[in-house]
């Protein structure tokens, strides 16, 4: 099921499939930089802060960012099992896991376009 996402990310992200240019949709957007057929490494994003001199002290990490997205949408008020989804987390209890599969998509499509403005209005 297609729904529309934060406007800023598909801008963001229709720009790098014009510098990554995938040949396939099996094609990673991210890829590896020595193998394509890979997706990119795991530390990328964090060398990536070290070289542009965002981090010169190391003190961040990329995936601080999704504690302080996490800690954003709580404070907004998003349901917590959405944010949960939105954050690709899986329910720990076995029996509410295989019960309970709503993705809260109009809620999720909403928090991203709130996130996508409030990140946007810090450079503003």
């Amino acid at each position: 099921m297609w729904c529309r996402s934060a406007e800023q990310a598909i801008e963001i992200l229709e720009k790098i499939r014009e510098i990554t240019r995938p040949k396939s949709a099996d094609d990673y957007l991210f890829p590896n930089v020595r193998d394509e057929s890979r997706p990119m490494a795991a530390t990328t994003i964090n060398a990536a802060l070290v070289r542009g001199g965002f981090n010169h002290e190391r003190l961040f990490r990329a995936h601080g960012a999704r504690g302080t997205f996490s800690t954003w949408a709580h404070e907004q008020g998003f349901t917590p099992l959405a944010i949960e989804r939105q954050l690709a987390h899986v329910e720990r209890n076995r029996v509410s896991r295989a019960y309970n599969k709503a993705e809260f998509l109009s809620e999720r499509q909403k928090m991203m376009q709130d996130w996508g403005d409030y990140v946007q209005s810090l450079s503003d």
